[in-house]
């Protein structure tokens, strides 16, 4: 009897259909939340804005030489630059919606002197006052970022 050479096989067996599959389940239990969770990645943003919005109104109030105050308001629902107690423009101001509803941010209102230096307390910038430590402003969900605000008006965005 002779035996053909040409009976190769083809496709794949059992086992091996078994074993990609199962491969590919543990690949997906364990890559996918990365992909559909926010990880972190909010906060960052955030914090982000929140530090461009303070390092504006900083710079607002070192180039205005009118007098007038600038300060830099976070409310639970929104962080705004507002020059004296008035929202400076549309786009000083960051909504706490969206991807950014349902985060923890620090409340305060923190104004600027003509130099820069940061003050707080007070209803204006004539009754605020430079803190006596730095100042730490924080946005938490998933993860926690933070801010650390010296009396000077430096801003470290901490990790």
């Amino acid at each position: 009897m002779k035996v053909c050479a040409n009976n190769r096989q083809r496709g794949a067996s059992l086992v091996e259909l078994v074993a990609t599959i199962t491969l590919l389940g543990i690949l997906a239990v364990s890559v996918l939340p990365r992909f559909t969770s926010r990880g972190g990645f909010v906060e960052y943003a955030l914090k982000d804005q929140i530090a461009g919005l303070y390092l504006a109104a900083q710079q607002r109030a070192m180039f205005d030489h009118s007098g007038t105050c600038y300060s830099l308001d976070i409310t639970a629902t929104g962080a705004s630059i507002e020059k004296d107690g008035v929202l400076l423009n549309a786009g000083s101001q960051v909504a706490f919606t969206g991807d950014y509803a349902g985060l923890g941010v620090t409340n305060i209102t923190l104004y600027f002197d003509a130099l820069g230096n940061v003050l707080t307390g007070g209803s204006d910038c004539s009754s605020a006052s430079a803190p006596a430590t730095a100042l730490s402003l924080s946005v938490s969900g998933d993860a926690t970022a933070s801010l650390t605000i010296y009396p000077t008006g430096y801003v470290a965005r901490n990790l």
